[in-house]
């Protein structure tokens, strides 16, 4: 089986923002290959991927709401790195 590597979906958007400001950033890169914290979006790469299936409907409001106040949870929290 292809080896694939999962991470925290919020900290490459954080990475790309350090280093803009010349801020520190690899406790940032620690956390996206090692870390250990309670993520509730993580990004999924690899050598392959299969389509499981193709969704053209738009979240509802209520899907929309809920992923900005997770998404926004994981913002905080990298904040804090």
């Amino acid at each position: 089986m292809p080896k694939f590597s999962v991470g925290p979906f919020c900290i490459t958007h954080e990475i790309s923002a350090r280093i803009q400001d010349g801020r520190p950033y690899d406790p940032l890169i620690s956390e996206y290959w090692t870390g250990d914290r309670d993520w509730n979006f993580l990004e999924y790469f690899g050598p392959q991927f299969t389509v499981l299936e193709l969704v053209l409907d738009r979240p509802n409001s209520i899907e929309s709401a809920s992923f900005r106040i997770s998404y926004a949870a994981d913002v905080k929290r990298v904040g804090r790195l």
